[in-house]
């Protein structure tokens, strides 16, 4: 499929951005398709969606790094939709449970609109590419990284 994970030569073949690599120590940490065979993995530790690719650790279960490409051309507006889990990741990734009844939201770190994806199947949000943050940072009028 176009566009499935991320690019690094978005920019251009003389601006090659390279996903970042995990020091010896921290590989152990990091979700890989040695892990899940059957997900589409982008060099070993990135899972692969549309214009982006995430490392997660494995014990968080929340992304260590996101690799995004931005096309400022297909920045939309997308409207809210509930968070929903990754089949491709499984138990990795913190359910919506995790966040009720504490000071903590969901804050993107690949924003739908950002991603320029384009059929509703596109645009779910999912819980895979959030970081934790506090709620106040958030979608109730904050700054965050979740604010949209």
């Amino acid at each position: 499929m176009e566009g499935l994970g991320y690019d690094t030569t978005f920019l251009g073949p003389s601006h090659t951005v390279p996903l970042p690599e995990f020091a010896d120590s921290l590989v152990y940490d990091v979700l890989t398709a040695e892990t899940l065979p059957d997900t589409i993995f982008q060099e070993t530790y990135y899972t692969r969606y549309i214009h982006f690719s995430v490392a997660t650790n494995k014990a968080r279960r929340q992304p260590i790094v996101v690799g995004l490409n931005i096309d400022q051309s297909k920045l939309r507006s997308v409207k809210r939709s509930r968070w929903s889990l990754d089949d491709q990741v499984g138990e990795y990734q913190l359910s919506n449970a995790y966040y009720r009844n504490n000071d903590y939201d969901r804050g993107h770190l690949a924003r739908r609109a950002s991603a320029g994806k384009s059929s509703a199947a596109e645009v779910r949000h999912r819980t895979n590419s959030l970081t934790t943050q506090l709620e106040s940072m958030g979608r109730y009028g904050g700054t965050g990284i979740g604010s949209e």
